[in-house]
């Protein structure tokens, strides 16, 4: 009853701005003066109902603006907002037919306090001809994991490093977590996946997904402009052979 009561003052308080000011009845005015005679009666009418219906849409149209801007408000405080990013790449050869991808990445929570789906993580990989293929995700090997980088470097993965666990556990406002995602393509080789786009992503448990694309050139480009920091990795920088 409060929101018709709203509406019903809504309209009145339009009404009297629209009929007794504004451009369309200043413009009447100066016309009944230059004629020295009345507006006719239809005339009137017609502006009467021209007026009535503005008061109507503009009513409305402020209660649709006020409702939103609740859903708005609703949202920031009800809603998860991540953001992922990945920051490098680690591919490889499984065997003849099968390649491997480790990506470290970053995933920020923008809104209100929630987790990922630990089963929902996917990642496409879309080659230059078009064709998709979506990747196994894989379980961290316990123990460590070596990956290696060139000759003398590697990078060392531990279970604990999974960010597929690590954002099933609730994610503040504004929070992040830092980690590996592994995944198999079958029938794409090391040299064919370095070549394709790569697009990863999930599902928050309110059935919200998020993604983010990227791809080896994208990922060197930046990582020669600045240092990639780690810190939510076990072993944040890379080792040396013989030195670890």
């Amino acid at each position: 009853m409060a929101t018709l009561w709203r509406f019903i003052w809504a309209v009145a308080t339009n009404w009297a701005g629209y009929s007794t000011g504004g451009l369309i009845i200043a413009v009447v005015w100066l016309w009944s003066v230059w004629k020295d005679k009345p507006a006719p009666r239809y005339s009137l009418l017609i502006l009467a109902g021209v007026f009535l219906f503005f008061v109507f849409f503009k009513a409305w149209n402020d209660e649709r603006f006020v409702g939103d801007e609740l859903r708005e408000r609703m949202a920031e405080l009800t809603d998860s907002k991540f953001e992922l990013s990945v920051l490098s790449a680690f591919v490889g050869d499984e065997d003849a037919n099968h390649s491997h991808i480790y990506l470290v990445a970053n995933l920020k929570n923008l809104g209100a306090p929630s987790a990922v789906d630990a089963l929902s993580w996917t990642l496409d990989a879309t080659s230059n001809a078009g064709l998709t293929t979506g990747g196994a995700p894989r379980t961290l090997s316990p123990g460590n994991t070596d990956v290696s980088i060139d000759a003398k470097t590697f990078r060392r993965f531990v279970p604990a490093d999974a960010i597929d666990a690590k954002a099933s556990r609730v994610i503040e406002r504004n929070g992040y977590v830092q980690g590996v995602l592994v995944f198999v393509f079958d029938g794409i080789d090391a040299a064919g996946l370095l070549k394709c786009r790569w697009r990863a992503g999930a599902k928050d448990v309110r059935d919200v997904g998020f993604s983010t694309e990227t791809d080896a050139k994208t990922l060197q480009a930046a990582a020669s402009k600045r240092t990639v920091l780690m810190p939510g990795l076990t072993y944040p920088v890379a080792l040396t052979r013989g030195a670890e």
